[in-house]
């Protein structure tokens, strides 16, 4: 059964390891055959803050696009997912040990999307965290409380 793709204008994709971009004008492909194909929409760049879920997703894709690395790859990724599975708990595990299990075989596509759910739980979380830490600390002082070069006056002196 064939793969149909629909690129959007200037979208890319990957296809084996070798970079496509699409023109200005949508385009369908299909492919016929076993290929490793990720669409530019779910690769992360390296400039992405890098959480243990987000560096597990990087090091699969990694091994997606560059088959060469994959022997040095896989025992990383399947460290990184040991890792990630001690850290959550039952109920947010299941992609992690799918994701293994897709890596296992090398189908890195199926272990990208296995973790794309819990890449956006961590996300919701770290939001969760930053808006809380946002709340929770104090104002600055406000500026010319003391004049410049004053030392503040301690109890008892």
């Amino acid at each position: 059964m064939a793969l149909k793709i629909t690129l959007k204008p200037h979208e890319r994709m990957v296809v084996n390891g070798c970079v496509i971009r699409n023109s200005d004008r949508r385009h369908v492909l299909m492919i016929e055959n076993r290929a490793d194909v990720v669409r530019g929409e779910d690769l992360l760049g390296e400039d992405i803050p890098a959480t243990p879920v987000k560096e597990a997703y990087f090091l699969i894709q990694t091994a997606l696009i560059q088959p060469d690395l994959r022997s040095v790859l896989v025992p990383k990724i399947q460290t990184r997912l040991v890792d990630i599975a001690t850290i959550y708990s039952v109920h947010m595990t299941d992609g992690v040990f799918e994701a293994a299990n897709f890596v296992a075989v090398h189908d890195f596509y199926k272990a990208m999307a296995a973790l794309r759910a819990l890449m956006r739980h961590e996300e919701e979380v770290q939001a969760t965290l930053d808006a809380q830490l946002e709340r929770d600390t104090p104002q600055a002082p406000l500026a010319g409380v003391l004049a410049p070069g004053a030392e503040p006056e301690l109890a008892g002196e």
